[in-house]
């Protein structure tokens, strides 16, 4: 390794370094502030949310549900733990628990979900088609790309001398 190579890979090892943390505190950080993303698996709740559809959620214990909220949760049916549903708080409330029914759906849910069962709170929600979407990956692309190769000044090379004019 020589002299002028010793630098430029410290530096490089050192941005690697920041980008992993700054990615770990990032991830720790949306856990502790309760936020989560879920998508939806079915055409339940359509035409509010459709299959695939990825919503945000933010933990109940932050934004107290209430009647007319899409919530995620986990029901149970007697014994039986039931897979993570995402649909509309039609009646209920927060001491009794909840009874939930699909937008698309004529009849409610058969069990009453039990606050503690409520992952989050659907707050905002992006449409599959938009991950999907060729012209979005498509610029994603580019953008990784463009910062991959787009040329950095190493600040130790030593920097052309630009000619002076004396009057």
């Amino acid at each position: 390794m020589t002299k002028a190579t010793a630098p430029a890979r410290r530096t490089s090892v050192a941005g690697w370094a920041l980008t992993i943390a700054l990615g770990l505190l990032l991830f720790f950080a949306v856990k502790w502030l309760g936020l989560g993303l879920a998508v939806v698996a079915t055409d339940s709740m359509v035409p509010e949310l459709a299959p695939r559809d990825m919503v945000l959620l933010v933990s109940a214990s932050l934004l107290t549900p209430d009647e007319g909220d899409i919530v995620a949760f986990e029901p149970v049916m007697g014994d039986t733990a039931l897979p993570a549903h995402i649909h509309r708080l039609v009646g209920g409330d927060s001491t009794d628990g909840w009874q939930t029914k699909g937008d698309a759906s004529t009849q409610q849910d058969p069990w009453v979900v039990a606050p503690d069962q409520i992952r989050g709170v659907v707050v905002a929600a992006v449409p599959a088609g938009v991950l999907r979407s060729p012209i979005l990956m498509g610029i994603g692309a580019f953008l990784v790309a463009m910062l991959a190769f787009w040329p950095r000044s190493d600040s130790k090379q030593e920097q052309p001398k630009l000619p002076v004019a004396h009057s």
